[in-house]
């Protein structure tokens, strides 16, 4: 091959190769953009820490548990009016053990008055420090109350005056007589022999402590000598079936296990199972051995037989709870604080960590109800949650960190989408409001909605976390204003899957891949500050009819500052690019690369080159002859030989 031909050779297959490896570098950019989008769409599957226990054990306990409060809601009212029964309280025998029956009356029941009924089962053990190891129930029309006893004269009163006559009931850090009142701790027995409950069955429990001398309430193992830290045999809790629940001034640690119902502290509506006698409740109550009955109040023994006591008016109607959780400390319960089917629940000042589910849940049916001042962490699913059917609730100054899925969880998806057994309307929930609130590194996602309509989060710091906030399962008019979000390790805001009618305005992001991500979603993004993004200020994926991208402050260092290409029908006007910087990647180089003027000089340089790589290769042949190739024919012979030398 000449010299001529090898330049012109090596300029077209050199001009080829890079036109084929510019195409190759855009088709795989825009690959690459696509998968990061889809990529990004959805964080990787967290469900929080693994609950630690025996499901099979603990679900078959929380099932007693049920039916004995079956039992005992309908035994006991017309029990106590039976022939030679003493008005006032008594004692069931229910299952292994007896529950304590505490019936209407005007005047509240203190702590005092149950070491007289109870003196077998709610022992003094130290200074201030009871031990329970009975079940109590509380029936409509009576209140409990327990709070740290006054010292007049250094005599403890337990709330009652020098005449021993029952105080007003105020939570003063004194009481009549102006003595400072002392502290309280009530253990409740727990060990693999059973465990202790206090519940009101429509009626109403008080733990009342002060702010220098809370209350103490907490399981406990007498053999340990320490909380009762196993789940699989049950636990203590107290729980409100009906009625109200008022804690305040209290740290309350290692109740519950399993289900919400039983989880620590409950607040529950009565249309959940313990509305009505069932058979299988009686019977469960009356299958253990006869015990040994306690001291103190009189024993029902044995309880009617079943069917033959009707249900008290109204048994089977359901009806709502309320309560109030007032600078109150929750450590280790299974939930922190369950509510459901309840109506104007107030948590406020209050501090929930390390449950072993979620921090605070306002379950189905719970309305109307405010978490203010309250903060949640470290627990091992969601910090709060709020589950389907649950509306018009606000959370405001709440704060909510290190849990192990989501800082808050909205679910207002419906309980039915179509014909079920129990005929549940296909309705949504929602209304739900995040106000003025703080949530930072949870393992997920700052603040999830699920479906719903109305939801508002507004004027929070979101930080840390996989994403900031993310509105999934075709939520509806959604707003999401004034919200400051920071170093989201994928996006600060996603919207996805169907959601319709969504605001994002004025919320600002930063230091994040992705500042807001839409797919086959709805919504007006306005006057959003976007600042420090790695990749893109906004993507647009799927179908975008509905969105408005408009006056946004887009800036930072990625690809494209609003990704639209794999999106089809968004309206994008008026932004603000000035502060966004192209970070370099294959697809900008090659397009600096290839154009007009740059192929003409790299033609050029690569005639050149190559050019001199072949003067190069010659030269390094050495000096040859300018006639090598037309040397005489006779050179290539011998000459000429005589006859005799040739061979015969």
């Amino acid at each position: 091959m000449s010299r001529a031909q090898a330049v012109v050779h090596g300029v077209v297959s050199g001009l080829a190769v890079g036109l084929l490896a510019g195409l190759a570098v855009v088709n795989l950019e825009n690959l690459r953009e696509a998968a990061e989008s889809d990529a990004a769409s959805t964080a990787p599957v967290v469900h929080g820490e693994t609950y630690e226990g025996d499901g099979e054990r603990e679900s078959r306990l929380v099932q007693s548990e049920a039916e004995r409060l079956v039992y005992v809601r309908t035994v006991a009212p017309s029990a106590q009016f039976s022939e030679g029964i003493v008005p006032g309280p008594f004692r069931l025998r229910t299952g292994t053990g007896f529950t304590l029956v505490l019936p209407a009356r005007a005047e509240p029941y203190s702590l005092t008055e149950l070491t007289l009924l109870a003196p077998d089962t709610l022992v003094r053990q130290a200074d201030a420090t009871y031990l329970l190891s009975e079940n109590v129930a509380v029936l409509d029309g009576a209140t409990l109350d327990i709070r740290p006893p006054a010292h007049p004269d250094g005599v403890p009163s337990d709330g009652t005056g020098a005449a021993g006559t029952e105080t007003d009931g105020a939570p003063e850090d004194t009481q009549s007589t102006g003595t400072a009142a002392a502290g309280l701790s009530l253990r409740l027995a727990s060990d693999a022999g059973g465990f202790a409950t206090i519940v009101a069955l429509g009626g109403a429990i008080a733990v009342t402590g002060t702010p220098q001398h809370p209350v103490g309430l907490s399981s406990w193992d007498p053999g340990e000598g320490a909380s009762d830290l196993q789940t699989a045999d049950g636990r203590a809790y107290l729980r409100a079936a009906g009625g109200s629940v008022t804690l305040s001034n209290a740290n309350v640690s290692d109740l519950g296990f399993w289900s919400g119902a039983t989880g620590g502290i409950a607040l529950t509506g009565t249309d959940d199972g313990v509305t009505a006698a069932e058979p299988a409740g009686q019977e469960a109550a009356q299958a253990s051995e006869p015990l040994p009955a306690p001291g103190g109040a009189q024993l029902l023994q044995p309880p009617p037989a079943p069917g033959a006591v009707p249900a008290p008016a109204g048994a089977a109607a359901a009806a709502s709870v309320t309560g109030v959780i007032d600078s109150v400390r929750l450590d280790g319960n299974a939930f922190g604080v369950f509510v459901s089917r309840a109506a104007g629940v107030t948590i406020r000042d209050s501090e929930v960590s390390r449950s072993l589910v979620d921090g605070i849940v306002l379950h189905r049916g719970v309305t109307g109800s405010r978490v203010v001042r309250t903060a949640s962490h470290n627990n091992a699913v969601d910090g709060f949650r709020v589950s389907r059917s649950s509306t018009g609730n606000v959370f405001s100054g709440v704060t909510s960190a290190g849990n192990g899925r989501n800082g808050i969880f909205l679910d207002g998806q419906p309980l039915g989408v179509g014909p079920s057994s129990s005929g549940t309307a296909p309705s949504s929930g929602g209304g739900n409001r995040v106000v003025n609130s703080t949530f930072w590194n949870n393992a997920r996602y700052g603040v999830a909605i699920s479906g719903g309509s109305g939801v508002v989060v507004a004027g929070s710091r979101i930080d840390a976390g996989e994403n900031g906030i993310v509105v999934d399962k075709a939520a509806s008019a959604v707003v999401l204003r004034d919200n400051t979000l920071r170093a989201q390790h994928s996006q600060g805001i996603a919207l996805r899957d169907g959601v319709e009618r969504a605001q994002v305005r004025g919320n600002t992001i930063s230091d994040v891949p992705t500042g807001v991500y839409l797919r086959n979603a709805a919504a007006a993004l306005t006057a959003n500050e976007l600042r420090g993004i790695g990749s893109h200020g906004v993507t647009l994926v799927g179908r975008a009819k509905g969105v408005t991208v408009t006056d946004n402050v887009v800036a930072g260092s990625g690809s494209i500052a609003i990704f639209t290409e794999n999106a089809r029908g968004a309206a994008v006007s008026g932004n603000d690019l000035v502060g966004w910087r192209p970070a370099p990647s294959l697809e900008s180089v090659t397009r600096s690369l290839f154009q007009p003027l740059t192929i003409v000089w790299l033609l050029v340089g690569l005639a050149i080159l190559v050019t001199s790589l072949a003067t190069v290769s010659h030269r390094r042949r050495g000096i040859r002859h300018p006639y090598a190739e037309r040397v005489p024919l006779a050179s290539f012979t011998s000459g000429v030989v005589s006859r005799d030398s040739l061979p015969h």
